[in-house]
């Protein structure tokens, strides 16, 4: 049951003292994980994160979610992806509070970040859950840049001030999901910034196509756009190397040529094209992938 659909006097409790309580908890542990160094803060929580994961019934759903995309797998691969896949889930929470610290060559390496410098227009940089997602914006800002990010805000209004730390270096925007962002969006790329979306998680709308070999609803606003504007498309993923280090790989642009028609049968094919891309580079580093996410909806 959603929080709106609780008794009144049970989500008046929920808003007025839970709420509250945990914004302050997220408040003092966030600021004190910021006094410690990136690499301790990352590790520590990497440790806690890999014992206490598999313990959890979202391991149960990654399994089934990891059998169900790569059946190749025997059980000791799956394993290990899964032991590493905590681990590095871990290292994530103990890294966020630090991102205004690792935009630099100190923990990422850029390969093709000259597709972005030269971008003079703006464009979609599309990217899924895999590695650390969330340094997209922090590579953005490295740029100089303007972008723009869509956001699912937090029930609790009293800790959403945590996903506000994306945006914090550069010309950046935080949009919620919703009208919002559909307008937000358009005025980034009006701005000649860059939108950035992340396109692997299950969706109500969109259309189906192809997601690591199986049917599940894909986003489209930004195909359409990029059809009817000509807007060049870029891919990212961040993936970790070492420790706190990533590797940042950044594609060259790709353009939607269109007669400025925008065709169901053209939506579809580059709905696919994109899952594909996303679906090899999840093959490539499938244990920095969020497995226990629901792509495919509640039945898998």
């Amino acid at each position: 049951m959603s929080h709106y659909g609780q008794p009144l006097i049970k989500r008046k409790l929920i808003e007025f003292v839970l709420w509250p309580l945990q914004g302050l908890l997220v408040l003092v542990l966030v600021s004190f994980m910021r006094l410690l160094p990136v690499a301790f803060t990352s590790a520590l929580f990497g440790k806690i994160i890999s014992w206490v994961g598999p313990l959890t019934t979202a391991h149960k759903r990654a399994r089934r979610h990891l059998g169900f995309a790569m059946p190749e797998l025997d059980k000791a691969a799956q394993d290990e992806i899964l032991a590493d896949m905590w681990a590095h889930f871990g290292r994530l929470a103990g890294e966020y509070p630090h991102l205004h610290k690792m935009g630099s060559s100190k923990y990422l390496t850029l390969h093709g970040a000259h597709h972005l410098e030269s971008a003079k227009e703006g464009g979609f940089v599309i990217g899924g859950h895999i590695g650390n997602w969330e340094l997209h914006l922090v590579v953005s800002a490295m740029l100089g840049q303007r972008f723009g990010a869509i956001y699912r805000p937090l029930n609790n209004p009293f800790s959403n001030w945590v996903l506000d730390m994306r945006a914090k270096r550069g010309q950046g925007d935080l949009y919620a999901k919703g009208q919002d962002a559909a307008r937000g969006m358009l005025r980034t790329l009006k701005n000649k910034g860059m939108v950035y979306l992340f396109t692997d998680q299950k969706y109500r709308e969109g259309v189906p196509a192809p997601f690591l070999g199986h049917p599940a609803a894909t986003p489209i606003g930004h195909i359409k756009i990029a059809l009817k504007q000509k807007t060049p498309i870029y891919y990212m993923r961040i993936i970790r190397r070492k420790g706190c280090h990533y590797d940042v790989h950044i594609s060259a642009p790709h353009y939607i040529h269109t007669d400025g028609k925008v065709t169901d049968a053209l939506v579809a094919q580059y709905a696919k094209e994109m899952n594909d891309v996303l679906s090899d580079y999840i093959r490539q580093t499938p244990h920095q992938w969020l497995w226990p996410h629901r792509r495919w909806g509640k039945d898998i």
